[in-house]
């Protein structure tokens, strides 16, 4: 079978001057359907072109959106963290003030802490961020090739909010509420039973023997620094200047004032229902034994006597005899 040929002929006036060209019919089809399909394609391209950069305005306004809505939400989550950092003092406060009045009530009881592992994170918003992302463009190689740049950005991906983060949220609300109410209810029924308590409210110790020291020691098992050994620490030690105020920390009796080989100067204070304070290594000493002394007066001033290695105080409280921790015993804003 022959093939067809179609032949373009160019000549001027000039009869030497005649060129030809000569191409398949074959060939000439392809070409022709080629340039067909680019046509379409470009028609394609530039369809897709206009829809997508009509969402660009919509695109930009969510992304403002999520920027206001994640704003918002840390703002909202910081506020709720500092509720319940509220909550918890308050509760603590309680289990404290059943502890040292000795209120018939278990401490089981006031205990309403939330179950950590429940809770949302308090300031991690990337677990419920979701990244929106277009779907895989077959066609973008040849849109970047005639150089259709702004599709990359009017495709851009932006953020959206998961909705399950709101309802972390609105859990922990409920239970902060709910752990407020309880925590009032407790504390209203151990007020009506404290006004009842009033000598032990005023004898009992609960404001800290110092101000403007820091804790070097707690209580509980130590290596003892003179004799490296294991040791049971049955106080607080607070390192202060030498003549810095030691005060009684609950309305009682003085037991004793004077020198003792380990303590050095102390004074025992007898805060009568089993309870007895010990302030020990004292420089001075502005009290004697039989004073009636109520909470808060200067007693004494903190100082390096005895068995110490450097200036601090040394402060006990015992209970019935037995050493208890006196953390339990500061209610006040220079607690432990």
């Amino acid at each position: 079978m022959n093939t067809k040929y179609w032949t373009l002929l160019l000549t001027s006036n000039d009869l030497d001057q005649t060129r030809q060209w000569s191409v398949s019919q074959r060939f000439l089809k392809w070409c022709v359907l080629a340039l067909l399909a680019l046509a379409i394609l470009l028609i394609f391209i530039c369809v897709d072109y206009f829809r997508i950069s009509g969402h660009q305005a919509e695109i930009d306004r969510l992304n403002e959106k999520n920027k206001i809505l994640e704003q918002r939400f840390s703002e909202i989550n910081a506020k709720l963290l500092t509720s319940e950092t509220q909550v918890d003092k308050v509760q603590s406060m309680a289990i404290k003030l059943d502890l040292i009045t000795s209120v018939d009530q278990s401490e089981n009881d006031l205990d309403l802490k939330f179950d950590q592992d429940e809770l949302v994170p308090g300031n991690n918003l990337e677990p419920h961020l979701q990244k929106s992302k277009p779907e895989r463009d077959p066609f973008q190689f040849l849109k970047n090739l005639f150089g259709f740049k702004v599709l990359n950005n009017a495709q851009g991906s932006y953020w959206t909010m998961d909705t399950s983060v709101f309802d972390g949220v609105e859990y922990r609300i409920e239970n902060l509420e709910k752990k407020a109410q309880l925590t009032e209810t407790k504390l209203s029924d151990l007020w009506s039973r404290l006004s009842e308590k009033k000598d032990i409210l005023i004898s009992t110790p609960s404001i800290s023997p110092v101000r403007g020291t820091w804790l070097s020691s707690r209580f509980g098992y130590r290596i003892d620094p003179f004799t490296g050994q294991k040791t049971l620490h049955r106080g607080l030690d607070f390192a202060g200047a030498t003549g810095t105020p030691v005060y009684s920390t609950g309305q009682g009796i003085v037991s004793y004032a004077g020198f003792d080989s380990g303590y050095g100067k102390v004074v025992s204070i007898d805060h009568g229902f089993g309870l007895v304070t010990r302030y020990a290594h004292l420089s001075k000493i502005y009290v004697k034994l039989g004073d009636k002394i109520n909470r808060g007066i200067r007693i004494a001033d903190v100082g390096s006597t005895g068995r110490s290695s450097g200036p601090h105080l040394h402060y006990e409280v015992r209970k019935n005899g037995i050493p208890v921790n006196p953390k339990n015993y500061i209610l006040t804003s220079e607690t432990i």
